[in-house]
């Protein structure tokens, strides 16, 4: 009995299952084809404002987030004689959107750290987030003490308005959650 004609019903089966296995990856960039389709939840960050340090009453923190869809959460403590709050609250996506491009145009993506210095000043932290359209994002992140250039001064302006606008007394009081 000769090799050859042992071997080529296993020949048979191993082109059989490389043509499976092509078939197959090649279905796999299909996958909506197959699988239904996933739903996201529509929310990407756009802003998140961190200020956190000490000053002279003591700790300060305060932390303001802003999400493509309206959403708004705001946080602070630490201010003498206040015992500090949590909040959220919806906003028409399109005052998110206005804050977006009124940022890009103060140009927050192109600001840098400041120098510290001193350090017992809170130091306000930024991200700003440019959406890709597909999902995901870029991201800045810069901090400062104090605004010490025109464009950090602009940029506080507006974040500063967009809080005093949307949320009560620009805090916490009787605004959601």
């Amino acid at each position: 009995m000769s090799h050859s004609g042992c071997c080529r019903g296993w020949s048979f089966v191993a082109g059989a299952l490389l043509s499976a296995t092509a078939f197959m990856l090649a279905g796999a960039n299909r996958q909506t084809d197959i699988l239904p389709a996933v739903t996201t939840i529509d929310e990407e960050p756009v802003l998140f404002w961190d200020v956190a340090g000490y000053g002279l009453g003591g700790p300060i923190h305060e932390r303001l987030a802003i999400y493509s869809n309206g959403l708004v959460t705001y946080a602070y403590g630490g201010w003498a004689g206040d015992d500090g709050a949590a909040c959220f609250t919806y906003v028409a996506p399109e005052s998110v959107t206005a804050l977006a491009h009124d940022l890009r145009k103060a140009g927050v993506f192109g600001v840098k750290d400041s120098a510290a210095i001193v350090s017992d000043v809170p130091t306000t932290t930024v991200t700003a987030f440019r959406s890709l359209g597909n999902g995901e994002s870029r991201a800045a992140t810069f901090s400062f003490t104090s605004p010490t250039s025109d464009v950090l001064v602009e940029i506080s302006a507006i974040v500063n308005r967009f809080r005093d606008e949307h949320l009560p007394a620009g805090g916490c009081s009787g605004s959601g959650g």
